[in-house]
């Protein structure tokens, strides 16, 4: 599922778009909390809690190459409301590779039956344009009361083009809620994936498989010589028989 929700009103990082990137990490909480207050407890924001995984390369069942990562927050129960979004966007030379990107909030846990004015959250793998010109790709799922977190499974299929030493994929994600004054946190975060943990692997993996088609390749040719020379030889062994 996919949501584009637009801006966000927190001014405490530098550089920050439209659509809440920055060319560094960053966490914030986004509007107001509920006070502790008798009974009322106030669930704290953990920003270590924010986990991005390495990115995994797999083969696609067309045997394009795919980075694998996942994104996210640990679910906690007690929503009120709650609403994810999960947003991607590359560096410009990455962006040119990027064949495909399917963004799947598989760990978050959807309101199976949501109110139709809630729906809106709910979207798969749209496509927008950041306010630095990048394009920013994006899914959303509601999650009703039962979880206030959760994370997505984050596919990017690349076509077979080496990726130069100084992209980046960045991730962004935000778990809010229409309640005013929630007593579980609402924010926004930013994580980024620098070279060394992804463009590395699928080089060497794309330079190996170039290697192995141009020797598969060159086999071909070989055999398709050798045998062109028997049967040239056989052909000339045949006329001096007489047997054509």
């Amino acid at each position: 599922m996919i949501l584009i929700l637009g801006a966000f009103n927190v001014d405490t990082v530098n550089a920050k778009t439209s659509y809440g990137f920055s060319d560094t990490n960053y966490e914030n909480e986004v509007g107001e909390r509920e006070r502790t207050n008798g009974n009322k407890r106030r669930y704290p924001f953990i920003a270590s809690n924010i986990a991005i995984s390495t990115p995994r390369l797999q083969k696609t069942s067309s045997g394009q190459f795919q980075l694998v990562y996942q994104y996210g927050y640990p679910m906690t129960r007690g929503g009120a409301e709650r609403f994810l979004e999960y947003r991607v966007k590359f560096s410009k030379d990455l962006e040119k590779i990027v064949s495909g990107i399917s963004i799947d909030p598989v760990g978050a846990k959807a309101d199976p039956r949501p109110p139709n004015s809630k729906k809106k959250y709910n979207f798969e793998n749209r496509v927008g344009q950041d306010s630095d010109g990048y394009k920013v790709f994006s899914s959303g799922v509601y999650l009703g009361s039962g979880y206030n977190g959760g994370d997505a499974n984050i596919y990017i299929t690349l076509s077979r083009s080496f990726i130069p030493q100084n992209t980046f994929i960045s991730s962004y994600m935000i778990s809010s809620t229409e309640v005013t004054r929630p007593v579980y946190p609402s924010f926004e975060a930013v994580r980024i994936l620098q070279y060394s943990q992804f463009g590395k692997q699928y080089n060497e993996a794309l330079l190996k498989s170039e290697k192995d088609q141009n020797i598969d390749k060159l086999k071909k040719t070989y055999d398709d010589l050798i045998k062109k020379i028997n049967d040239s030889s056989l052909s000339q062994k045949n006329k001096r028989s007489g047997l054509f």
